[in-house]
């Protein structure tokens, strides 16, 4: 068994080999192309990481304010909801709208 270079360019490339059956196989030394992406592969696993625990600190500071934003007034529709299901009806205050188009709406 004899392992011959294929040219004196690629000799660190790629290299044969005669097997004892009459078959050839080619070897090819890929380990820097391994290695290369492997590092780009984790550069941006943590350039990913970092942006998302960026967010999360952005957005921790804010959590509270959109909780109820969004909270809030679900609850009062739901305890409408409720009421409406209990047949009481409670007259509550007409807000204004600032948008034209519900303004227009409620002013009919």
């Amino acid at each position: 068994m004899a392992v011959v270079d294929t040219n004196a360019a690629d000799a660190d490339a790629s290299q044969t080999r005669n097997n004892d059956d009459g078959t050839i196989e080619a070897w090819f030394d890929i380990q820097d192309e391994f290695y290369i992406d492997a590092y780009y592969s984790f550069l941006q696993t943590i350039c990913l990481v970092g942006l998302l625990v960026g967010w999360m600190i952005a957005f921790h500071g804010n959590a509270k304010k959109f909780a109820k934003s969004i909270s809030d007034p679900l609850q009062m529709i739901s305890n409408d909801m409720n009421n409406v299901s209990k047949l009481v009806f409670v007259e509550e205050q007409l807000l204004t709208s600032k948008m034209s188009e519900i303004l227009y709406i409620q002013k009919r």
